[in-house]
């Protein structure tokens, strides 16, 4: 699965400059390339990187979220949008910043990962990465079922016990991210080249 999808360069593309991030404690490695693709967004755009921008939660769930939204405003109060690892996280990040005074997405955007069934039905609506959930439940038993049938027939299978198989994730834009105004210009540029 890939999982550098494209929610930093849309922040980005929206005219943010100062992005927060949100990531987990525990790293795997979908959040080791979640924060990569988050740490080559920025330089890609010639934004230095900048590790008070980056939290990590102590879960990966709404009370993490709405602490991580604190501290992220504590120290760097010019961010514009925040990241998150995970949409149950931008959902307490959200809620973090209201409780704080902020309004998302007129002061502050936010954008999770997922797409779960709620990012629909929150305040604002959600912006977030679908991840093709099912097409990778059918291409892992896919993947199961040819290894069995290969073991099967006793073949040599020396070699391709690894796939190498993208899923591209898809954005999900909704309402929790605005453009800075400047950026409307940015965004016609790139539409054009």
């Amino acid at each position: 699965m890939q999982h550098d999808s494209d929610k930093h360069p849309y922040l980005i593309r929206k005219g943010h400059r100062h992005i927060g991030y949100v990531d987990r404690m525990i790293r795997q490695s979908h959040s080791d390339a979640q924060f990569q693709g988050y740490v080559d967004a920025l330089g890609d755009h010639g934004i230095p990187f900048n590790k008070n921008l980056v939290v990590q939660a102590t879960g990966h769930y709404y009370r993490a979220g709405m602490g991580a939204a604190q501290a992220l405003m504590q120290r760097c109060p010019e961010i514009s949008a925040i990241a998150c690892y995970y949409d149950l996280m931008a959902f307490g990040v959200i809620r973090g910043l209201l409780d704080l005074g902020y309004r998302v997405p007129d002061d502050v955007s936010v954008i999770g990962y997922d797409n779960m069934q709620f990012t629909e039905a929150s305040y604002p609506r959600l912006t977030t990465v679908e991840t093709p959930s099912q097409l990778m439940a059918e291409k892992a038993c896919e993947l199961l079922i040819s290894r069995l049938e290969a073991s099967g027939k006793k073949q040599n299978t020396a070699g391709s016990n690894f796939s190498n198989i993208i899923l591209e994730p898809k954005l999900i834009i909704r309402e929790s991210v605005r453009t800075i105004p400047d950026a409307k210009d940015t965004e016609k540029k790139e539409t054009n080249l």
